[in-house]
């Protein structure tokens, strides 16, 4: 017998907007869409016995409107997950970890907008600039790792954070061998290599960082990217 139950099905809010088992297996496209789902209808009988599964048509892509995220007669709340407005047929695709992650991080960038932010947080990405101060190397081997190169780690302060296996290797460490510190013996100084000066932080979005340039340079990438993405994610999907 299992341990604990899981609870599949939870409260759910009345949105803006509601999706329904008719927009999702159609791959509606909201005008106001945040990001896609791709699972599907997968419903279990109350009464047990058995599951009722419906794939979704090749090349239907079902989209998140911001309007679903959004209580009705509220202010200043987000809601992401599987509690977003939604029938039951469509909540049963829409409740699987990757659309919930892609309705948080939708909603955690809104939020960022409302707030007048222009970008989300982004921190590793600026160490590879012109104007940040990081050594040449630092910013080059940022350029040339990905998320295979980080490795997280609490040997160095005793807290665990990401760090770039290169630096460790340069320290003459073996990135895939480090013990495990002691937790209540923090030294953010340091011994003979320092965590950030010579053992390098980062995080795991540098796949995307291909080359050293300024920051007016970055952020205008950034820009660009972003208005592709959207323009991508509000265009009709290719049959």
């Amino acid at each position: 017998m299992a341990p604990e139950c899981g609870i599949r099905e939870t409260v759910t809010i009345q949105g803006e907007a509601t999706i329904t088992h008719e927009d999702y297996v159609s791959g509606r496209l909201w005008q106001d869409a945040v990001c896609y789902s791709f699972y599907p209808i997968d419903l279990h009988y109350a009464r047990g016995g058995g599951i009722d599964t419906r794939p979704l048509q090749p090349g239907t892509v079902p989209t998140v409107p911001r309007g679903a995220l959004v209580p009705r007669g509220s202010r200043r709340l987000l809601a992401a997950g599987r509690c977003l407005s939604s029938d039951r047929e469509a909540n049963s695709a829409l409740r699987v970890q990757a659309t919930c992650m892609a309705c948080g991080q939708a909603a955690a960038v809104l939020a960022a907008q409302a707030m007048g932010a222009d970008f989300a947080y982004i921190g590793s990405a600026f160490i590879a600039t012109e104007e940040a101060r990081a050594s040449d190397a630092y910013k080059q081997a940022i350029v040339d790792s990905n998320s295979d190169d980080i490795v997280y780690s609490n040997l160095f302060t005793g807290v665990h954070g990401n760090y770039l296996a290169p630096s460790i290797r340069n320290a003459g460490m073996d990135p895939d061998n480090l013990p495990v510190s002691d937790p209540s013996k923090m030294n953010f100084g340091g011994d003979k290599s320092k965590a950030w000066k010579d053992i390098w932080g980062c995080g795991q979005g540098i796949g995307t960082v291909n080359k050293v340039q300024s920051t007016a340079d970055f952020v205008a990438q950034l820009k660009r990217e972003y208005q592709v993405a959207r323009e991508r994610l509000l265009s009709p999907v290719a049959g």
